[in-house]
């Protein structure tokens, strides 16, 4: 704005960039009558203008560089983990605002918001949720080599794609034992995921106005409580699941299909596979849909250590970025100013000639040290070997034992 200002006003020949105020004659120093000078229509301060207008667009569009950089990087990285830890913090906010539904309305009141006659007869176990008339999904007879089935049949099939679990469509506990027992047991391998390379503008707002929503007191919602530390987060859970036990204040712990699994449930009365998968995957029920009050906290738990493991990722993220950002700048005022004495007839390359020798000098003193530093920043910014929460072996060359920090 300075160079800006300068070069439009008090740049050339006219009356007012030699004399201010050159119409008045109450201010003699500042009118016609006090000889001005050339500096202001010399080339020399023309250039030294042009020069930091220059500079100016050339620092903003490095900000503007290296914060969209910056933000499409910290997006790749982190982006699906806080895609993840949203979803069950709106899980975990829709669990706590039925809680305080049914504590304000009555357990019966509650229910009649959703239908729940879908769920009477379904089933939890550790891998999803089966009918009550379909597959046991606990290992039976038929999954062995020789059950009754195999030997009556010479050529039976291995899979039966009418016996899946009715919500999820995945396998049956019988049907992965029984994969393991004919054929061998194989886990698949994990493919690195295709990233994008160069996500828009609106995904990194967006990324960073989520960020913004988990940044408070209360991130599981008002109706969850406070969950600033992890102490507050536990007593909310537990005030949460006292709420949910108002169902049937008679036993000591939840029924998941009574309480929970209403969710998953739509205003038709049809159960949402994806949803009903996704609250049993978080809080983890029993066969008989139980969910003790252990079990309930330890789930909110999980979800609030994830949270805050991403935002110190994150955090840490920004430190290396701005680490970077030093570095970067080093070399771009560097540059800028090579430039700039060659723009106003100053030969750069005699400068650097005539302090050769204290910069030799400097380069024998902190030239280890500095390759070292460049070298461990350089690994960091493009490998990224670890982030925070990730656990480092260090093996003992003499005793090959291993210690986990």
């Amino acid at each position: 704005a300075w160079a800006v200002f300068d070069l439009a006003l008090l740049s050339g020949r006219h009356a007012f960039a030699k004399h201010w105020l050159f119409w008045q004659e109450l201010f003699p120093m500042l009118n016609a009558s006090n000889p001005a000078g050339t500096i202001t229509e010399s080339r020399m301060n023309f250039m030294i203008l042009i020069c930091s207008l220059g500079l100016g667009f050339a620092v903003t569009m490095k900000r503007i560089w290296l914060g969209t950089h910056f933000g499409k990087r910290t997006y790749v990285n982190y982006g699906d983990q806080l895609a993840a830890a949203m979803q069950k913090i709106l899980l975990i906010s829709e669990v706590a605002s039925f809680a305080k539904e049914i504590s304000m309305r009555g357990a019966k009141s509650a229910r009649q918001l959703k239908n729940s006659e879908t769920l009477e007869s379904l089933h939890f176990d550790a891998h999803g949720v089966t009918h009550g008339d379909g597959e046991d999904s606990t290992p039976s007879g038929d999954a062995s080599l020789g059950s009754a089935s195999t030997r009556t049949n010479s050529n039976p099939k291995l899979l039966d794609s009418g016996k899946r679990d009715a919500l999820t469509g995945s396998l049956s506990s019988s049907q992965k034992v029984r994969i393991i027992q004919l054929l061998e047991n194989w886990e698949e391998p994990e493919l690195a995921s295709k990233k994008p390379c160069n996500p828009s503008i609106n995904a990194v707002l967006q990324f960073r106005q989520a960020l913004t929503f988990t940044d408070n007191d209360y991130p599981f919602s008002l109706a969850f409580g406070l969950a600033n530390n992890r102490e507050s987060c536990i007593m909310s859970s537990q005030k949460v699941y006292e709420r949910l036990l108002l169902c049937d204040p008679d036993k000591p712990a939840i029924n998941f299909r009574d309480t929970i699994a209403l969710l998953a449930v739509d205003e038709d009365g049809d159960i949402e596979p994806y949803k009903m998968k996704d609250l049993i995957q978080l809080f983890r029920p029993d066969r008989d849909g139980d969910l003790s009050m252990i079990d309930f906290i330890r789930s909110v738990d999980s979800v609030y250590k994830q949270l805050r493991m991403l935002k110190a990722s994150i955090a840490n993220s920004g430190q290396i970025d701005h680490a970077f950002e030093v570095i970067f700048n080093w070399a771009f005022f560097i540059v800028a100013a090579c430039i700039i004495l060659s723009v106003l007839g100053f030969n750069p390359l005699a400068l650097f000639l005539s302090l050769s020798s204290i910069i030799l000098g400097f380069a024998f003193m902190i030239g280890g040290a500095s390759a070292k530093y460049f070298e461990g920043i350089l690994f960091i910014l493009v490998r990224r070997p670890y982030d925070i929460g990730d656990r480092i072996h260090v093996s003992s060359i003499d005793s090959g034992k291993s210690i986990a920090y």
